[in-house]
């Protein structure tokens, strides 16, 4: 954090209850992680109940900090503390929160709009909006609907409405592709992603795709072995949507904020193993069987 930082910070989300999922994600959740990086000295999520906590526990602790849910009362805010508040629908980009705080900080108050309305809010002294005595949910409202001078521009996503939450999430798809793909990695990347957007809503982690995927290459690897044309033709299908898989576990690993050491790793094995086991069944191979034709075998008796 740059010297016009306010050093000791907490920050202040909340969660609405339906608020729909982006890229597989609550706002609150993604804002939440993001936060980490600027290590405040906690988080406080208003509205957040056990369940919710429990639910993003593993994006919550890759913040790094502590985080509280909003239902532990007025407690949960120090009033000593400066408050950087994010809207419930909306999140900031890679570098949206340090944007905002550095320009915020020079301020003492300060609130980023967009759409007409207030996306993230900085205040040095939360007292007066109610922290340390009144639920943090009160205090969060009253941060953002606070007159404030405008910051610059930072980076944030606009969640608000149905088609800006489609917004945002399609452009966190478009990010999967990578800028040396060729035109088959773009196909293969167009299937994953497609396939990725479908898995997102449930509680799949990115080493159980993982994992299928490498059973599914051992399957395929074992069809392409057979000495029949058609299990030899599904073997290379099934190799073909084990790599479409092997995209989708980096893919809802990056969208879903759940990147693990032991998951880059098991990934790279995956890889090796599946490789491995289609060179093997390569040689292995046998030539498909066709039908004898009856004239032909008679003819060579005669």
């Amino acid at each position: 954090m740059t010297s016009a930082s306010p050093g000791r910070l907490q920050v202040l989300l909340r969660v609405r209850a339906g608020a729909p999922l982006v890229a597989g994600l609550p706002c609150a959740v993604r804002s939440a992680f993001r936060a980490g990086a600027l290590a405040p000295e906690r988080i406080v999520i208003a509205e957040a109940d056990q369940a919710f906590l429990d639910r993003w526990s593993f994006q919550l602790r890759a913040a790094k900090t502590p985080v509280l849910g909003g239902k532990s009362g007025a407690a949960a805010l120090d009033p000593r503390l400066p408050v950087l508040a994010v809207d419930e629908d909306a999140f900031p980009d890679v570098d949206g929160l340090a944007d905002f705080l550095r320009d915020a900080a020079e301020r003492g108050r300060a609130r980023l709009s967009m759409n007409g309305r207030a996306l993230a809010a900085f205040v040095r002294e939360p007292a007066e909006f109610g922290a340390g005595k009144d639920a943090p949910a009160d205090v969060h409202a009253r941060v953002l609907s606070a007159v404030l001078p405008e910051a610059p521009g930072a980076a944030f996503f606009d969640a608000g409405r149905p088609d800006a939450a489609a917004a945002a999430a399609a452009t966190l798809y478009s990010r999967m592709s990578k800028p040396n793909d060729g035109y088959l990695a773009k196909l293969d990347r167009k299937v994953s992603v497609s396939l990725t957007r479908l898995l997102l809503p449930f509680p799949v982690s990115p080493n159980l795709v993982t994992a299928v995927s490498l059973l599914l290459g051992f399957l395929g690897a074992w069809w392409l072995a057979s000495a029949s044309a058609r299990e030899q033709f599904a073997g290379a299908l099934m190799l073909w949507f084990c790599a479409i898989l092997d995209g989708c576990d980096g893919e809802i690993a990056r969208l879903k904020h759940h990147i693990t050491p032991w998951g880059g790793d098991f990934d790279l094995l995956a890889d090796h193993l599946a490789h491995l086991a289609t060179f093997i069944a390569f040689p292995s191979a046998s030539p498909a069987s066709t039908p004898t034709r009856i004239g032909a075998s008679r003819a060579s008796c005669w």
